[in-house]
């Protein structure tokens, strides 16, 4: 992740606008109902009961300033004092209607809309720069985590050359996989091995390397936990576990039953779907362990093919090359060119500036390995 050039109190969070917007359609109805309606003598027309949309409220103003003028041709025919003064009052809460309509409720309307069109999927933007999202970089020399503006940066290399680079804005690897690979131009496509680290390891990237012509070995996040010794003997480890095929059930190590109850039916945000068998205990008064175990049996078997690709001496091999081609690329360009902060704005901007990087970078380390 690299820090984008955008200041970072200018931050857009979509979990407040989803719970701000729907307070602002309930004070616009509640006003309407309680304090507009009563005052005007023309009915609106709505197409439902539901919430106000931005053109009704447009509406809206335009009937409350249709209703001032109204009360004002009036005030010009009549010479009672007593019906002058009501009109007067009348046209004072007409205009203070008016102007919150056109100062309050128009401008958040606009101002909602069009923060959900830059949302585009994402949970937050940067003012200044609409396109970068809020991230967790690394700690600080504190050990503070800084949550600012920047970009997900995805690099390919090989023999540390970076070969192809991609800018994605959602913080996590496990949705840039594939996009990125089929981003790849013919000239560079790996031709045997696509090695990535555990952050891409998740069932939808396993499966696509699964069914793609190349051999991809990628850890999932549990793998180098589950070689420890404590899980190994753990009741985590479903290992451990008595599964017993006639009954499609699991017990406990200490002799709890799990009968098979329903098949979970899960989809993630890039729309693939998941299923997970559900076990649940019989025992209503248990309480030592969970209440129920859930099994993804389609990813437990990429699983098990991961750890034998990386238990080989080939897998092992080509995953060690990983830390000393992929990571040096990133600690060079922030090291040796000064490159840790983005110096334009906009994702296509970046995108540009990016590459020039790291052109610059392969430049450099080619002239400097044809000298030796």
């Amino acid at each position: 992740k690299v820090e984008a050039n955008a200041n970072k109190y200018t931050f857009v969070w979509k979990k407040a606008v989803d719970r701000f917007y729907p307070k602002l359609k309930e004070k616009e109805m509640k006003i309407y109902e309680e304090e507009i309606a009563p005052l005007i003598e023309q009915e609106m027309i709505r197409e439902n009961n539901d919430a106000f949309t931005k053109e009704e409220i447009f509406t809206l103003n335009d009937l409350l300033q249709e209703e001032i003028e109204k009360v004002n041709e009036e005030l010009q025919t009549i010479t009672k004092k007593e019906q002058s003064s009501s009109l007067k009052k009348k046209r004072r809460q007409l205009k203070k209607y008016r102007n919150q309509c056109h100062n309050d409720f128009i401008p958040r309307e606009q101002k909602y809309e069009r923060y959900y069109k830059t949302f585009k999927g994402r949970n937050s933007f940067s003012k200044t720069d609409p396109d970068a999202t809020f991230m967790r970089m690394k700690d600080d020399a504190m050990m503070n985590g800084q949550l600012k503006a920047g970009y997900n940066v995805q690099i390919a290399t090989e023999n540390q050359f970076v070969l192809h680079t991609q800018i994605y804005p959602n913080p996590t690897d496990t949705q840039t996989l594939i996009p990125f690979m089929n981003t790849f131009p013919e000239s560079v496509k790996p031709s045997t091995y696509v090695v990535a680290d555990a952050g891409y390891g998740s069932q939808e990237n396993l499966e696509f390397l699964e069914s793609s012509p190349w051999t991809g070995i990628v850890k999932y996040g549990m793998y180098e936990k589950e070689q420890k010794r404590k899980y190994l003997q753990s009741e985590k480890n479903l290992a451990n576990w008595t599964y017993i095929q006639e009954e499609n059930a699991y017990v406990h190590p200490d002799g709890t039953y799990y009968a098979f109850n329903y098949i979970r039916r899960q989809k993630t945000n890039t729309g693939y779907v998941r299923f997970s068998h559900v076990y649940r205990s019989t025992d209503p008064f248990y309480q030592n362990g969970k209440k129920s175990l859930w099994i993804n049996y389609d990813y437990e078997a990429h699983k098990l093919k991961i750890k034998e690709k990386l238990s080989s001496k080939e897998g092992a091999k080509r995953y060690g090359q990983r830390k000393i081609d992929v990571e040096p690329a990133f600690g060079q360009v922030k090291a040796n060119l000064g490159f840790t902060r983005f110096s334009v704005r906009g994702q296509s901007k970046v995108e540009n500036e990016t590459q020039l990087i790291f052109m610059a970078n392969n430049l450099r380390k080619y002239h400097k390995r044809k000298e030796k």
